[in-house]
C-alpha cells in the first residue's frame, strides 16, 4: 500500500506539474508563432506592395516620356513645315496642320505664334491649363527664328493609367490582406 501510496503521490507531485507546464509552453509558442506568420504576411505584403510601387513609377515615367517623345515628332514637324507655308502665305494648310495636330487624343491645342509670341492664326488655347504641358518648337528659316509652334500637351491620359494603375494595386493587396 506504501508503494501505491507513493506513486500516485510521485503523479501528483511531478506528472500534473510537467504536463501542465508542456500545455502552457505549447499554447504560449503557438500564440508565437501566430504573431510571427502575421508579422511575416505583413512583411510579405509590405515588400510586394513597395515593388508594384516601383513597378508603376517605373511605367508612369515611360508613358510620361512617350508623351513627350510623340509631341516632339508632331511639333518638329509643324516647326519644320511652317517656313514654307508661311512665306508662300498658305494659311489655310497651316490652319489644317493646326486642326490636325489638336486631333490627336493627347495634343489639347496647337499654335503657330510670330516672333514677339503673338497667334499667327486664331488658337484655342485655353485659360486653365490645368493637366497641360506647354511645349514649344522654334520655326526657324536660314538660322533665323521666325518665330515657333505651341503645343499644349495634355496629361490626362497619363493620369487615368496611373489612377487605373493604383486601383488595381489596392485591389491586389486587399485581396493578399484578406487571405491572410
Amino acid at each position: 500500500m506504501t508503494n501505491k501510496l507513493f506513486s500516485t503521490n510521485l503523479t501528483t507531485k511531478f506528472i500534473t506539474p510537467i504536463c501542465g507546464l508542456t500545455i502552457v509552453s505549447l499554447l504560449i509558442g503557438g500564440y508565437l508563432l501566430v504573431g510571427v506568420a502575421k508579422n511575416s504576411t505583413q512583411t510579405q505584403v509590405s515588400i510586394a506592395e513597395n515593388a508594384l510601387q516601383a513597378e508603376q513609377n517605373a511605367a508612369q515615367n515611360r508613358a510620361f516620356h512617350r508623351l513627350l517623345a510623340k509631341a516632339d515628332i508632331i511639333g518638329e514637324f509643324l516647326a519644320k513645315t511652317a517656313p514654307a507655308l508661311v512665306s508662300a502665305s498658305d494659311f489655310d494648310t497651316i490652319r489644317d496642320y493646326q486642326k490636325l495636330a489638336a486631333a490627336d487624343e493627347d495634343i489639347r491645342y496647337s499654335a503657330y505664334l510670330d516672333k514677339d509670341g503673338n497667334p499667327l492664326l486664331e488658337s484655342a488655347i485655353p485659360e486653365n491649363k490645368i493637366n497641360i504641358i506647354e511645349k514649344s518648337y522654334d520655326i526657324t528659316a536660314n538660322g533665323e527664328i521666325l518665330g515657333s509652334v505651341l503645343l499644349g500637351i495634355s496629361r490626362s491620359g497619363v493620369d487615368n493609367l496611373i489612377n487605373e494603375s493604383d486601383e488595381r494595386i489596392e485591389q491586389e493587396v486587399r485581396k493578399v490582406v484578406e487571405a491572410g
